[in-house]
């Protein structure tokens, strides 16, 4: 009897060739479409052509129908891609043919008008892979945006409902958080998705300039978000008789905000709760007549001084998080820094470098004498102020005609604070670096310390951003790397931060 056997072979998974469109809002990110005969999770992996190391987006969902984003593009590139899955029954891997598709040209704002301009010291390398900046032209609502080492553009978002102040950015993994100043929180991964929003407007929190509102800083730790409040009172300026200044407002204290990790749950500190007030008069440089003679002026100089006076003596321009949680305050207007223990509700310490009888360490600055130049032994008009391998870290701008990023050991035992490393800002001289000049940035700009053991600074002001090897004060080798912004016309409008970014992921 004749026997048949019949051996049933499952078909090999097959995957269509991935159709790459760019986005409609972003010419540097593409949506890459493709399916499969079988349900399968599938990614696009993608390069430009002529070299090989490929990206993959995320791996998708199981389905028949897929869209990936590839992001991390480069304008004016023809890219090279495939989509891949794994077969949900053999296990192995399928692909599709390899496609091509091209990026644009960079246009519309802040594009039209902005130029980027990288140059490494002569015999130099940048230690520094990406920095994110918010920036604009001509007063235009700012962007965020990646540039590589090379000064070009790799990423960027323009943020929904409005970006024209933006006061802090963070990286996290995945993407970045943003604070507009008084109004947004938000969450954007990097392919361009709105994680999640808090609109302190529509919550009515933040109505008509009323708090509280989040104000210059936002910070990680331990998963959770930290962003600073200012509350401001109901008066007007125009209430106290003061010319020209009917309907402005005014800050009346400052604090923090903690989120879960969840962004559902939050604690609020405020300064006043401790009963903590700057214990000096106003630094050097505190100016009583800025803004507006006759406004800002005739009140600050008027009531400054009274702790019970509804004004914001106590307003922070930058703070840190440690755990504990304590958090690192800069009062940039009285030249002060203080730590103070939230979960114990103390201040442990004050510092300010202008007097010993105004800090609680017995002395408030001592001067390594390694530091060659820039050698005052205080600080003014700080900004940025963060907590990193047991010492403070600051732009800090002396209250002269430069500025620097100080690094200040503190020992509190013995109370002495000694100022450890000093970096001076300046300018390139258009890449030449010929005479490079100290460069002045008033109080808007960061700091951060790269891996490398070198600082990378921001100075607003001049828009740029400048990677510093030489911790001696001097400025004669000039810095080491630097990015510069510049507009055809008006003024940069933003560069209040430059984070570096060590891989986009």
């Amino acid at each position: 009897m004749l026997v048949l056997t019949l051996s049933l072979t499952a078909a090999a998974l097959t995957v269509a060739s991935p159709v790459c469109t760019v986005q409609a809002d972003n010419l540097l990110r593409f949506d890459c479409v493709t399916s499969t005969d079988a349900p399968a999770r599938v990614r696009v992996k993608f390069w430009p052509d002529g070299t090989a190391a490929q990206t993959p987006t995320p791996w998708s969902s199981r389905g028949t129908s897929h869209t990936r984003t590839a992001w991390g593009l480069r304008s004016s590139r023809t890219y090279r891609a495939f989509a891949e899955a794994s077969d949900p029954v053999t296990g192995a891997t399928a692909r599709s043919s390899v496609i091509t598709f091209v990026t644009p040209a960079l246009t519309g704002p802040p594009f039209d008008d902005l130029t980027l301009r990288a140059a490494a010291r002569p015999g130099g390398a940048e230690t520094v892979s990406y920095v994110l900046a918010p920036m604009g032209c001509s007063g235009a609502p700012e962007t965020l945006i990646i540039a590589d080492a090379d000064g070009e553009v790799v990423w960027y978002e323009e943020l929904p409902g409005g970006g024209d102040l933006v006061s802090a950015v963070e990286t996290i993994r995945g993407g970045v958080l943003v604070q507009v100043d008084r109004r947004f929180l938000y969450e954007i991964a990097y392919d361009g998705t709105l994680v999640r929003t808090i609109d302190y407007g529509a919550a009515g929190e933040c109505t008509l300039g009323q708090g509280p509102c989040p104000h210059h800083e936002l910070r990680r730790e331990g998963g959770q978000t930290w962003v600073g409040l200012a509350e401001e009172d109901a008066w007007s300026y125009g209430a106290l008789g003061l010319s020209g200044c009917l309907g402005k407002r005014r800050y009346a204290i400052d604090g923090f905000r903690r989120y879960d990790p969840a962004w559902a749950a939050t604690t609020d500190w405020w300064l006043d709760d401790y009963g903590w007030w700057p214990d000096t008069d106003p630094g050097p440089f505190f100016d009583p007549a800025a803004p507006t003679p006759g406004c800002e002026g005739a009140y600050w100089s008027g009531t400054l001084g009274d702790p019970d006076a509804p004004i914001d003596t106590t307003h922070v321009n930058a703070f840190d998080i440690e755990p504990g949680p304590a958090a690192i305050v800069s009062v940039s207007g009285f030249d002060q820094v203080a730590r103070i223990d939230l979960a114990a509700g103390v201040v442990d310490w004050t510092l300010h470098a202008t007097e010993a009888a105004w800090s609680s360490f017995a002395t408030p600055i001592s001067v390594d004498p390694s530091i060659i130049a820039n050698r005052a032994a205080r600080f003014s008009g700080q900004h940025h102020v963060q907590w990193v391998d047991g010492r403070l870290l600051m732009l800090d701008n002396v209250g002269a005609a430069y500025t620097r990023v100080l690094a200040i050991g503190l020992d509190e035992v013995a109370g002495v604070a000694t100022m450890e490393q000093a970096y001076t800002l300046v300018d390139d001289d258009g890449g030449t670096w010929s005479s490079p000049a100290g460069m002045r940035c008033a109080n808007r700009g960061s700091a951060y310390r790269l891996p490398s053991g070198t600082v990378l600074a921001t100075c607003a002001s001049a828009g740029t951003v400048l990677e510093l090897d030489a911790a001696d004060g001097t400025t004669t080798a000039g810095p080491l790397w630097s990015l510069e912004a510049s507009c055809s016309a008006g003024g940069i409008n933003g560069f209040y931060r430059a984070l570096p970014v060590a891989r986009l992921e």
